[in-house]
């Protein structure tokens, strides 16, 4: 992203001082597309905004059959779970054109990041830890 000051700088020698797009480039040192953009341009201000939202048309189908699969996914023991790569394989057998990374970024709120908790004098990690009465506070110390 470009700055004020430095569309500011490249204003001033090109048309200030009259270089060439070229000189003016090799003086700043940026990219002489990105002089000849401002150049052209000449606005204050460059940026790119990306929407919130990414759209999935070709997983929107599917989306249920795919919460049920990890949803029994997250039921079968470590052992016996799927992978991401194998659960997106059976969508694509049941018709689904969407790609593998459109199902990964999906099931990323399904994934647990294993935490460390402390309990007692250790620490134990969220996938291992018991279940502990409800209402017993037993967080990592705060650093």
């Amino acid at each position: 992203m470009l700055v004020v000051e430095t569309i500011a700088n490249i204003c001033r020698k090109h048309t200030g001082e009259g270089k060439s797009i070229r000189s003016t480039a090799r003086e700043l040192g940026i990219s002489r597309n990105t002089v000849r953009k401002v150049v052209r341009d000449g606005k204050a201000e460059h940026r790119y905004d990306r929407s919130d939202k990414q759209p999935r048309p070709k997983l929107d189908g599917f989306t249920q059959l795919l919460e049920t699969e990890l949803e029994n996914n997250a039921k079968r023991t470590r052992r016996d779970r799927l992978t991401l790569r194998e659960i997106w394989r059976r969508l694509c057998d049941r018709g689904c054109e969407a790609g593998y990374d459109a199902v990964r970024r999906y099931a990323r709120k399904w994934i647990v990041i294993p935490t460390l908790f402390w309990r007692g004098c250790r620490w134990v990690s969220s996938a291992t830890r018991p279940n502990w009465p409800a209402g017993t506070s037993q967080e990592a110390p705060k650093r």
